[in-house]
C-alpha cells in the first residue's frame, strides 16, 4: 500500500519496488499503490479489500501487509490552507460545489468572476511577501501541527496493523525516504525553487517526530529514510526514484523483514 512511489510513476511495471521484490523473493505480490495516496487513504483501501475477499482461499493465506507512506501525508497535509484531516484536495472540492450552485450563479460574485479573477492576481503580486517567498506550507511554522500530522500518520498505521492482524495477517510501516533527508547525491536535479525549498523545510519539522513516535507505538516499524545516502541518480525528482534505487529499496526491505 502506497501512493505514486508504490504505484511505480516514472518505471515500467517490472521496475516498480513490488514487482522487485516479488522476483527477489518469490512471492505472490499485489501492488495497491495509488498516486497521490496517502495513508489513510491506503487504510480504507485496505479495509475494502478485506471486505471483498471472502472466498475460503483469500481467508486462509496468510499476508504481508506492507505501508510504505511519508511523501504524501506531508506534502498534503503541511499545506498552510489544510487544518486537521482535511484532503489537499478540499478547497477545490469546495469551490467548485459553491459555484454550481444557483445561488452562485445569481451572485454578484459571479458577474464580476473576471475582475475579480484579475484584482486577485494584481492583489498577489503586490503583496509585501515575493511569490518565491510563499510556500504555501507551514508545519516549519507550527510545531503542534506538525506533531498532529506525525501522530496522525502513526496512528493510521496503528490502525492499519490491528486490522491486518484480526484478519491473520502481518504488517509492516514504512517511512519511505525523500530527496530532503538524508544525505543523498542531488547533483543532476534542481531543487532550488521556492516549492522544493518550502517542502524540504517540512519533511525536516515531521519526519523526525514521524520517527520519535513510530519507534514507541506497538506496529512493526521501518524506517527506511537514509538508503539513497551517497547514492549517484538514485531520486528523479524529490519522492520518486530510479530502478537502481529500487534495488537498494528492495535489498533493504528484505533484509529488515526477512533477518
Amino acid at each position: 500500500m502506497g501512493g505514486s512511489t508504490t504505484w511505480g510513476t516514472g518505471l515500467n511495471d517490472e521496475y516498480t519496488y513490488p514487482s522487485m521484490f516479488a522476483i527477489k523473493t518469490g512471492y505472490h505480490v499485489t501492488n495497491f499503490g495509488e498516486t497521490g495516496y496517502s495513508a489513510r487513504q491506503s487504510l480504507a483501501l485496505l479495509s475494502n479489500t478485506y471486505i471483498t475477499n471472502t472466498t475460503e482461499e483469500d481467508q486462509s493465506r496468510k499476508r504481508l501487509v506492507v505501508f510504505y507512506d511519508g511523501v504524501n501525508d506531508v506534502a498534503h497535509l503541511c499545506r498552510s490552507e489544510i487544518q486537521g484531516l482535511a484532503t489537499n484536495r478540499q478547497s477545490q472540492i469546495q469551490e467548485r460545489l459553491e459555484n454550481s450552485s444557483d445561488s452562485y450563479r445569481l451572485s454578484i460574485r459571479a458577474t464580476f468572476a473576471q475582475v475579480i479573477f484579475f484584482l486577485s492576481k494584481v492583489v498577489d503580486r503586490l503583496d509585501s511577501k515575493s511569490a518565491t517567498d510563499q510556500t504555501g506550507y507551514d508545519c516549519d511554522l507550527s510545531p503542534k501541527k506538525s506533531k498532529s500530522i506525525a501522530l496522525s500518520l502513526v496512528k493510521t498505521w496503528e490502525q492499519a496493523s490491528f486490522l491486518a492482524k484480526a484478519n491473520g495477517d502481518e504488517f509492516v510501516a514504512i517511512l519511505q525516504p525523500v530527496a530532503f533527508i538524508g544525505k543523498p547525491s542531488l547533483s543532476h536535479l534542481d531543487l532550488s525553487d521556492a516549492d522544493s525549498v518550502g517542502l524540504k523545510k517540512q519533511y525536516e519539522a515531521v519526519y523526525l517526530i514521524i520517527k520519535q513516535i513510530a519507534s514507541l507505538a506497538s506496529i512493526n516499524f521501518v524506517d527506511l529514510t537514509d538508503i539513497y545516502d551517497k547514492c549517484d541518480y538514485c531520486y528523479i525528482d524529490f519522492a520518486h526514484v530510479s530502478p537502481n534505487a529500487h534495488e537498494i529499496l528492495v535489498d533493504r526491505m528484505i533484509n529488515k523483514l526477512f533477518p
